[in-house]
């Protein structure tokens, strides 16, 4: 388990909270409130609108909610609190109320709300079973003694074992296999998919109709879930349902697996689900645990688990939202105004744990968002506070146009499908504004496209596969970046390509790679005050600056200025250093692997900063917080002349996206915290006397913030905290 450690240099910041603005919940003069609890002897539906006690309850919250939300009363004046349990139901909120809220009396996680119905009447797959015709056709002989079957009258979108996430069978089990030809419906492979290239199944014309089978395409960084609807064994072909996507074409190297059939039913854990007929699906399942102590639950409730209509006003507070097989909390109806959504913990959904998208003016505060498809969508002119979002499957946080978040913390998204800490795009958004978040280990950290007159204020942002703050794609502008620190970056840790307009200032740079510390590549580039450094390892140099007058440092270098022909030809950064930050507890160095398929579990392809790593150095793989000892380097004398780097212990798996290689050199804690030493050059170099960075110095008083930007943005006295992501 990882522990980030960040002390953050905060200004107390007066939010905005009313006003006519549409924030907070509608409180009204005479507030009834209806209990649900439904572990109470005494609950029942019946009660309705008289459940005004918790000695005489409802027993689901679907009828406290229809109570309050009856046409012949004001819903405003209702609050429904809701007792311990775990309720299996799908709750809409039609009409907006004060409140929907977990009792305070009850402990965190004790009101849960689940998308997910218990999976009772399994049955084994015998010998006779297993017959032709028999219930079990098919399963492979490898797992059959264990195998257990059901049918039900829906289709569950995923199984879940005492607090397990159980595996849709596969082929491969924990690789992936090349595809060789493609188009853009169809691929071969000649090695895996012949009569005899799968241990236990012998292959036929059609055997993989209707199984699933997912396709790595490597070109645009994502991964598509098909239906197989044809396969001739005798060309090794595989037909999908439909292109991936437009009509791009399956490209040879491409990866893929097979899924969701029940002759790759092998292993404890895996399960697989076919339909029958309209009406029936049969659950094949290979239980991790006797199913009578430790039942199976089968996420069902396909929209969302709590869902709103077009109302405002309302609170939802206090839940824990797992297992749907759609979306935690949100809605898609009208346009909800002045929602507050806190302190829910909203996990393993198969949709998006929050989906507010088509809200305005509302609060996310203290929600707990993880191990979902992608974890906080929200709508416009809304507050982000304090949540704690990681491990969603794509994407972390998507705000709206006039977002404001602070003090958030977002973290792990380095997985599928082009995945960012925190995402803008597609519409045009301004007045964004992030202040003292911590952003830590992403495919990107911030992924930007059609972002104007937007403020980065005082953050974190560590930990990236790619850029930390990409404005991409020539279409930002006018943005401020004020007193961050920024470091572990597999590109450059700014990216302004092709935009204008730009404040860069009292910022701490450490790629600790072959990347840039700052792309300039704008126009109106106002930079200065900052500090950039990279170890001397590092074969690139801190700055890249596109403009005349350059020395040509040669292919493969591109990115080699050196700091002072940077200040000369640029005319930027005069007042800015180029020093070891001297963190607390920092990596040396390290890379971006991207050659995932050339590695294995202990050994892994560098395709630069070779120099950076030695036989005996401590390193780190994704940033997991796990010590592993380089043991070798091997080198290939062919093709591309790469370094490999061998560790011990081994991964429990292989990584099939690309991840950082962090390089703790004789350091033993990875633990990273950014806070400067005293002996830190950060300290004092900034503008004003004030510390460059996200973090202050220690022991050390100073005026209302590292920047008169930020001075003037926050304006009020500074506060240090210190942040554990567990």
């Amino acid at each position: 388990m990882r522990r980030w450690v960040v002390c953050l240099c905060a200004a107390a910041v007066l939010l905005v909270t009313g006003g006519g603005l549409g924030w907070g919940s509608a409180v009204a003069s005479t507030t009834t409130t209806l209990h649900v609890w439904q572990q109470s002897p005494a609950c029942s539906d019946a009660f309705g609108a008289n459940a005004t006690s918790p000695s005489r309850p409802t027993c689901t919250i679907g009828a406290a909610v229809s109570a309050a939300s009856s046409p012949s009363v004001d819903s405003a004046g209702y609050a429904v609190v809701v007792h311990g349990g775990t309720y299996r139901e799908a709750v809409y909120l039609s009409k907006s109320i004060a409140s929907l809220s977990a009792s305070p009396d009850e402990p965190a996680g004790a009101v849960v709300v689940s998308g997910s119905d218990v999976v009772s009447g399994w049955s084994p797959c015998t010998a006779s079973a297993r017959a032709v015709a028999g219930e079990c056709t098919g399963v492979n002989s490898r797992g059959a003694g264990s195998a257990l079957w059901v049918d039900l009258t829906w289709k569950p979108a995923a199984l879940y074992q005492g607090d397990t996430k159980l595996t849709l069978a596969r082929e491969p089990e924990e690789d992936k296999w090349e595809v060789q030809t493609g188009t853009n419906i169809s691929f071969t492979d000649s090695v895996h998919l012949i009569p005899n290239g799968i241990d236990g199944i012998t292959q036929t014309d059609t055997l993989w109709v209707n199984a699933s089978v997912t396709i790595d395409y490597l070109t645009g960084g994502v991964a598509f879930t098909k239906t197989i609807v044809s396969f001739t064994i005798a060309t090794s072909t595989v037909t999908i349902d439909s292109p991936l996507y437009s009509n791009w074409v399956i490209q040879p190297g491409d990866t893929y697996f097979l899924s969701n059939h029940v002759g790759l039913l092998t292993s404890p854990g895996e399960w697989v689900v076919v339909q029958l007929n309209s009406a029936t699906y049969r659950v094949f399942l290979i239980p991790l645990y006797d199913v009578t102590s430790y039942p199976v639950e089968g996420a069902r409730r396909s929209r969302f688990v709590i869902e709103y209509g077009s109302i405002s006003n309302t609170e939802i507070s206090g839940f824990e939202v797992v297992h749907g097989a759609g979306h935690g909390i949100g809605g898609w109806s009208g346009t909800p105004t002045g929602l507050v959504i806190s302190n829910n913990h909203v996990h393993h959904c198969e949709g998006n744990g929050i989906e507010l998208r088509s809200t305005q003016y509302s609060k996310l505060v203290g929600n707990t968002v993880h191990d979902n498809t992608d974890g906080l969508t929200g709508g416009m002119y809304s507050i982000y506070s304090r949540n704690t979002i990681y491990n969603n499957w794509i994407d972390g946080l998507l705000p709206g146009d006039g977002a404001y978040c602070e003090e958030n913390t977002i973290r792990n998204h380095a997985n599928v499908n082009h995945p960012d800490n925190v995402q803008f795009c597609c519409t045009w958004k301004k007045n964004i504004t992030f202040v003292r978040n911590t952003i830590l280990y992403g495919g990107q950290c911030f992924m930007l496209e059609m972002v104007t007159d937007s403020s980065w204020i005082n953050n974190t942002i560590v930990g990236s596969c790619a850029q930390c703050l990409i404005f991409g794609h020539g279409t930002c502008s006018n943005n401020t970046v004020i007193g961050n620190t920024f470091g572990l970056t597999g590109y450059s840790a700014i990216n302004t390509y092709g935009t204008r307009g730009y404040t860069v200032r009292n910022n701490a740079f450490y790629p600790a790679g072959t990347s840039a510390a700052l792309t300039v590549l704008s126009y109106g580039m106002d930079s200065d005050f900052n500090l950039f450094w990279n170890p001397p390892t590092c074969e690139r140099g801190a700055l890249y600056y596109e403009a005349t007058g350059f020395t040509n440092y040669g292919v493969g270098c591109q990115y080699c200025h050196p700091f002072e022909e940077y200040q000369n030809v640029s005319g930027l950064d005069q007042h800015s250093i180029l020093a070891d930050p001297l963190f607390t507890n920092f990596p040396y160095c390290m890379t971006q692997v991207g050659d995932v398929m050339a590695c294995t579990v202990n050994k892994f392809v560098l395709d630069d900063n070779e120099d950076c790593f030695a036989v005996g150095d401590n390193v780190e793989v994704g940033i997991d917080g796990v010590m592993r000892t380089v043991t070798q380097l091997e080198y290939e004398m062919e093709g591309d002349n790469r370094t490999i780097v061998v560790v011990t212990p081994a991964l429990s798996s292989r990584l099939f996206h690309s991840f950082l290689l962090l390089n703790w050199k004789s350091q033993t804690n990875p633990v990273i915290d950014v806070t400067p030493t005293l002996e830190s050059p950060l300290c004092g170099s900034g503008e004003g006397g004030r510390d460059i960075g996200a973090i202050s110095c220690p022991k050390k008083e100073h005026s209302a913030s590292n920047s008169p930007h930020l001075n003037a943005v926050l304006g009020l006295s500074l506060l240090c905290i210190l942040v554990a992501c567990l």
